[in-house]
């Protein structure tokens, strides 16, 4: 009877702690697309290797005029992860951006760069 009353705590509190994060990132993204003007755009990709036991990546990127405005990344392997922005890739052009970041990086990106066109599809905004 103890087992199963500690294994359901802890999957309650797991659950609580994945909605914490869950509203976490929302309220990261909806805080990018606030500071958006004009033609930039907003995409959030994600990278998780299924294979291993490596950090997961969450990637908000920002860009107006084939410029980074914004990038902001999140990696860890548990919910008390945050994130932190990467001043490093920021005012760099697309291709300046892909050659200086890490593989599982450039995953994420990719996703995010996908999100752009989704993004142009729903909205009828033009990326060049």
């Amino acid at each position: 009877m103890g087992f199963y009353l500690l294994f359901l705590v802890i999957l309650i509190l797991q659950m609580l702690l994945v909605i914490k994060q869950s509203r976490h990132i929302a309220q990261e993204y909806l805080a990018v697309k606030k500071q958006l003007s004009g033609n930039a755009q907003v995409g959030m990709g994600t990278f998780r290797s299924l294979r291993s036991l490596k950090k997961g990546r969450i990637i908000i990127l920002a860009m107006e005029n084939d410029k980074v405005i914004d990038f902001r990344e999140l990696s860890g392997r548990t919910v008390f992860s945050k994130f932190r922005q990467v001043e490093a890739f920021i005012n760099l052009s697309m291709d300046e951006l892909l050659s200086e970041s890490t593989a599982e990086q450039k995953k994420a990106i990719t996703i995010a760069i996908t999100n752009f066109s989704k993004q142009e599809q729903q909205e009828g905004i033009k990326w060049t």
